[in-house]
């Protein structure tokens, strides 16, 4: 068995990944195995999944559809669409305050997200737009601490990712408002990690947090290394030779062709995703890094005979 043997005797879900995204398959959006478990844990009643819009962890609404997008559940369904309309209808605008909607920005960014996957047509994502364009800061990046009153000197990492997950969605939709301000501010958020190699403290060889050094998934709402990688595949942002010391550190933790499974971040779960040491899901996503940045690195790794 090789690698990519390994990786399509996953779930259903990952067998469509891979074919998808490694073997450059046609392949329909089917929601199998991991994708129908999450949809069938749908209270149509409330609109909910785990009895919340944001919490528990990670069982809630919000982290559910998260999963589903990134597992490429089929955006049409009807338990997708009423999951997706329970977040826009209830955690948009946010709080009011002296006439001002606040709202959490990395809650804006997965809103964004997930209403560009549905292909959702409504002014809400207009206006996520607008609020997240009026609160970039000086660097490029965003920072949620801003709506905890605190002005803080720089962006956050973990707030800038989840922003420009959304943004990259919005920009890949038909949605034409503030298209060219949305696209440069990819551009500059894009240098915002950059410019700290994706995981290090600006101009040192330290990392931000060791936890950014490791791969997770499902990320929740955490930046690492792998996660700010994936992104930069995913818009297919050229080799900037600034990234090379976070693909040095993949190409490290890649051990006999695999990727482990990662720690998982304390929360509630249905159901683990996976039991093993590696992980398929971490793997097939530092195939897909590898795929763009390092072409030979991944062929020979593809080929590699599992122990």
């Amino acid at each position: 068995m090789n690698v990519l043997d390994w990786l399509l005797a996953g779930d259903d879900v990952l067998k469509r990944l891979t074919k998808r995204h490694l073997l450059e398959e046609d392949c329909a959006r089917e929601d199998v195995g991991f994708i129908r478990r999450y949809l069938e844990t749908f209270d149509h009643k409330r609109g909910l999944f785990g009895g919340g819009l944001y919490g528990p962890k990670w069982i809630s609404t919000t982290y559910t559809v998260l999963e589903l997008v990134d597992m490429e559940a089929d955006p049409h369904s009807v338990v997708f669409q009423k999951a997706v309309e329970s977040l826009r209808s209830r955690l948009w605008p946010g709080r009011l305050e002296d006439g001002v909607y606040h709202i959490d920005m990395c809650i804006a960014g997965m809103l964004l997200k997930v209403l560009c996957y549905a292909e959702v047509k409504t002014e809400t994502v207009a206006e996520i737009i607008d609020y997240i364009l009026a609160f970039t800061m000086d660097d490029g990046g965003w920072n949620c601490r801003l709506e905890g009153g605190v002005i803080p000197r720089c962006s956050s990492v973990h707030t800038t990712i989840n922003v420009l997950e959304g943004l990259l969605a919005y920009a890949e939709s038909p949605w034409t408002h503030k298209k060219s301000a949305c696209l440069q501010a990819l551009e500059d958020g894009a240098n915002v990690l950059l410019d700290r190699h994706l995981h290090l403290r600006k101009g040192t060889d330290d990392p931000i947090h060791p936890a950014m050094t490791k791969a997770h998934y499902p990320p929740r709402w955490k930046y690492d290394y792998l996660r700010a990688l994936e992104w930069f595949a995913k818009k297919g942002h050229p080799h900037d030779d600034r990234m090379n010391p976070a693909l040095d550190l993949l190409r490290r933790q890649i051990r006999h062709g695999r990727m482990l499974r990662g720690t998982s971040i304390p929360g509630k779960r249905r159901f683990p995703l996976e039991t093993e040491r590696n992980g398929r899901f971490n793997t097939l996503r530092a195939l897909n890094v590898l795929k763009t940045y390092d072409r030979d690195t991944y062929e020979s790794t593809l080929r590699i005979q599992l122990r």
